[in-house]
C-alpha cells in the first residue's frame, strides 16, 4: 500500500489519560487500536490527519491480546481499503513499517524487520472459535460444528467433522450453541438445543466435550405465557450466581421471549426466577418476538446488556415468513438489589 494511503487511515486516539493510535478498516466500517490505549474508557476521541476529530465508541475488548475496536458515526467512504495479512505472508527479518502517533507526536512512519510472525501473549498462542449448528451432507438433522482461526475476522477452517451429532434426549434439534467460561474456575462449557437444554464441559482443545459431563438441565414446568424452556440457552456469570437464560415458544411467533433461572454450578441445577420474564413484546410499540439472546458485560463495570433477535413488524404475518425476517437489538440490562433480574423494556 502506498504511503500516502498508509496515511489517511491512520488516525491519532486521544483522551483525558493520553494518546495512541488506531487505524481504519474499511470492511468492517470499525478503527482498531491496542487495549491499553483505550482502557478504562468507553469513549474517546480519534483525529484523522487534517486534525479533524470524531467521537469514537469502545464497542470490543480483549485484554489478553491487548486488542480493542472502535466504532465512529461518520462518513468514511472516501478512505482506501486496507488487507490484512496472514502469517503466512511474513518471515523472520522480512521488512516492515510501523504508522502512527506514537507519545503524542505527529504522524511518523519507523522501519523495522519481523523477529516471529506469531507473537506469543502472555506466553501463550491464542485461537480463535466460531461454533455453529448446520445440515450434515448425509441428512438426519442440525449438528453442531466449530471452526477455529488465528484471527477473530478469520479465514475460519472447519474442524472436518461435528461435534454434537445427537440428542441426549432422544428428541429436539442440535441448535442454538453457546460457549460460556467460567470466571471461577477458567474451565469451559458448551450448551445448546431446541426441545431441551444440555451443556457439557470442553475439553482444553475446545473442538472437542468431556461426555461424562454431559448433563440435561432443562428448567422444567412453565407455560408458554412465561417460561416453557424452548431453545437458545444463554450464561452469564454474576455475584456468585450462574445465569441461565433461554428462549420461549417458536421464534416466528410474537410471543417468542426470554426467561431466566440461577445456579451455583455451571452445570445446574437451574432454580427458575419467580419472575421468570426478562424480555417479551410489545404490541403497543410494534416490538415482536424479543428472544434468541446473548449478554454482554462492559469489562470492569457491573454494566450489563442483552443482545436479542426480533421480528420485523413488517412480515409479523404468519404468511410473511416471520421466522426468518429479523431485527438484531441490544438494551441495557439491570439488577435489583437481591441480584434478580429487572424486566427490560425493549426500545424502538
Amino acid at each position: 500500500m502506498e504511503q500516502n494511503n498508509i496515511y489517511k487511515l491512520v488516525f491519532k486516539v486521544t483522551h483525558a489519560g493520553g494518546s495512541g493510535s488506531c487505524f481504519y478498516l474499511k470492511d468492517y466500517d470499525l478503527f482498531v487500536t491496542n487495549y491499553h490505549v483505550v482502557k478504562g474508557f468507553h469513549a474517546v476521541a480519534v483525529h484523522d490527519n487534517d486534525r479533524n476529530p470524531y467521537l469514537a465508541k469502545v464497542v470490543l475488548v480483549n485484554p489478553s491480546l491487548d486488542i480493542a475496536l472502535l466504532f465512529v458515526d461518520g462518513d468514511f467512504s472516501a478512505l482506501p481499503s486496507l488487507n490484512l495479512a496472514g502469517d503466512n505472508s511474513l518471515s523472520i527479518g522480512g521488512k516492515v513499517c510501523v504508522a502512527g502517533y506514537p507519545y503524542g507526536m505527529p504522524f511518523t512512519v519507523t522501519e523495522g524487520s519481523v523477529s516471529s510472525p506469531k507473537q506469543l501473549v502472555d506466553g501463550k498462542y491464542y485461537k480463535y472459535f466460531f461454533y455453529f449448528s448446520g445440515n450434515p451432507v448425509a441428512g438426519g438433522g442440525k449438528q453442531i460444528g466449530v471452526a477455529v482461526a488465528d484471527s477473530p475476522i478469520g479465514p475460519f477452517k472447519d474442524l472436518g467433522h461435528p461435534i454434537i451429532t445427537e440428542s441426549p434426549v432422544g428428541h429436539g434439534q442440535q441448535i442454538d450453541v453457546d460457549v460460556f467460561t467460567d470466571p471461577v474456575s477458567g474451565k469451559s462449557y458448551l450448551y445448546w438445543g431446541n426441545g431441551y437444554m444440555a451443556g457439557a464441559e470442553l475439553n482444553d482443545d475446545m473442538v472437542s466435550i468431556k461426555k461424562e459431563t454431559l448433563k440435561v438441565m432443562t428448567p422444567k414446568g412453565g407455560k408458554l405465557k412465561d417460561y416453557a424452556s424452548r431453545e437458545a440457552p444463554s450464561v452469564f456469570y454474576r455475584n456468585g450466581l450462574y445465569y441461565f437464560m433461554w428462549s420461549v415458544d417458536d421464534t416466528g411467533s410474537p410471543n417468542y421471549h426470554v426467561a431466566y433461572g440461577t445456579s451455583k454450578s455451571p452445570l445446574g441445577p437451574i432454580k427458575v426466577a419467580k419472575k421468570p420474564v426478562v424480555l417479551i413484546q410489545d404490541p403497543a410499540k410494534e416490538i415482536y418476538g424479543p428472544a434468541h439472546n446473548a449478554v454482554l458485560q462492559i469489562p470492569g463495570t457491573d454494566e450489563w446488556y442483552i443482545v436479542y433477535h426480533r421480528i420485523n413488524k413488517n412480515f409479523i404475518d404468519r404468511e410473511k415468513g416471520p421466522g426468518v425476517h429479523r431485527e438484531v437489538c441490544i438494551d441495557r440490562m439491570e439488577f435489583n438489589p437481591d441480584g434478580t433480574i429487572r424486566k427490560v423494556v425493549p426500545t424502538l
